[in-house]
């Protein structure tokens, strides 16, 4: 997986700031994505309650705690830990693409909008 974050290197660590900021953005679409997922899988139910749902995602991270979304990453010489951010940021984007996936065969399965 290939992803397009370039971060500013401070040290041996990316940026703080740059990494909250994008961090905060990915958490916040997974957590739409996750959502629509959510309520469409109800529709569903309601509308066809004798067909059995797709199995759910299988989600990396449970869903986000209040407060910073970098909680967890350590911090080396003024920036996050390079691996760290990069693991945690391939999760989060594999979450959002599995929800908006399964979000978008539920509408295409059931003709929902």
């Amino acid at each position: 997986m290939s992803l397009s974050f370039a971060f500013e290197l401070v040290r041996r660590g990316y940026d703080r700031a740059e990494v909250d900021a994008v961090i905060s953005t990915l958490v916040a679409e997974r957590e739409r994505a996750l959502a629509e997922l959510v309520a469409l899988r109800e529709k569903v139910g309601k509308l066809f309650p004798q067909e059995p749902l797709p199995d759910a995602a299988d989600l990396s991270f449970p869903p986000s705690p209040e407060g910073v979304p970098t909680q967890g990453l350590t911090i080396v010489r003024r920036g996050y830990d390079r691996e760290q951010v990069d693991t945690s940021i391939g999760r989060l984007v594999t979450d959002r693409d599995r929800a908006r996936a399964q979000a978008a065969a539920l509408k295409q399965r059931y003709a929902l909008s």
